[in-house]
């Protein structure tokens, strides 16, 4: 699977119905069949189109991040209207395979919030009495799975999971993904939930494909010794983030243990956390299959 924002780099969030199918069906011709609609749901067209092209979807409720928020009651008050209107909307339709209901919910860090400092300590047994809840919900429909993400405090609530893993890009090398996938498969045990891994790739600047700072063994090109690429900008290549996605693939088609997963993420997309970054990708989540332009 793979992953996509409401976004077009004409029209921003406003992109038209025609432009959401014809994003399902480059993503359905491209051999994709889950789309995770991260980190809210998806709008009408696109639901549409999922149904109409057989496209699985992975819909997400907007909790993303900041445990249960500055003020719990408020926090609860607005995130069971959203969770209400989510199943509404997309509830009955036979895309929605997936309810995500948090993803990184008990994560503070990053520029998320306009003052981390303020926000009570997450509590975390607080947080998965909530994400058991919102699961219970979703699973009111038996043709329903409740998923989540980064929060392991709750794998063992879900009926899908995955947690995260950055292989060669935030943390390690790409080489490692094996061995730190059968890790969490190991740390999963004999939880109810399916293991998936969802949000995997690496950002590149649009058209760059310099290799040379990674030329090692004479003629030989290897990327797979880089570790915590995202650090330098010198590594945000095409070169190095198709390296990177033909690695994880190769260990995912030979696995036999492999349920499910998505690459993040189909399209490049704006992201004010990330206007520190050059060239090209300044204020974009650079990790898409596509830029932002096609």
């Amino acid at each position: 699977g793979t992953h996509v924002h409401v976004d077009s780099a004409a029209r921003g969030a406003a992109m038209s119905d025609a432009e959401a199918f014809a994003d399902a069906a480059a993503i359905k011709a491209a051999g994709f069949d889950l789309v995770r609609t991260a980190h809210y749901p998806p709008t009408r067209a696109f639901l549409a189109a999922a149904e109409e092209l057989g496209l699985a979807l992975w819909v997400d409720l907007p909790w993303y991040r900041g445990g249960l928020g500055a003020d719990a009651r408020r926090w609860a008050r607005g995130a069971e209207g959203a969770l209400a209107e989510l199943l509404d909307q997309n509830g009955n339709s036979p895309a929605c395979l997936v309810v995500g209901v948090a993803n990184e919910p008990a994560m503070t860090w990053h520029s998320s919030f306009r003052d981390v400092a303020k926000l009570p300590r997450v509590d975390e047994a607080k947080v998965a009495k909530v994400v058991q809840g919102f699961a219970n919900r979703v699973r009111a429909d038996a043709y329903r799975l409740a998923g989540l993400r980064a929060f392991d405090a709750g794998r063992a609530l879900m009926d899908v999971y995955s947690p995260s893993v950055w292989a060669g890009w935030y943390t390690g090398s790409y080489a490692d993904y094996g061995a730190r996938w059968r890790k969490e498969r190991a740390a999963h045990g004999r939880s109810r939930s399916a293991l998936w891994h969802v949000e995997w790739g690496a950002a590149a600047v649009p058209g760059e494909f310099r290799r040379g700072r990674f030329r090692r063994d004479g003629a030989t090109w290897s990327t797979a010794s880089v570790r915590g690429a995202a650090r330098s900008l010198d590594a945000w290549t095409e070169s190095y983030q198709a390296d990177l996605a033909e690695w994880h693939l190769r260990f995912q088609q030979t696995d036999e243990q492999w349920a499910g997963g998505a690459h993040w993420l189909w399209r490049d997309v704006p992201s004010p956390q990330r206007c520190a970054n050059a060239g090209a990708a300044k204020c974009l989540n650079a990790k898409g299959l596509h830029a932002r332009s096609g």
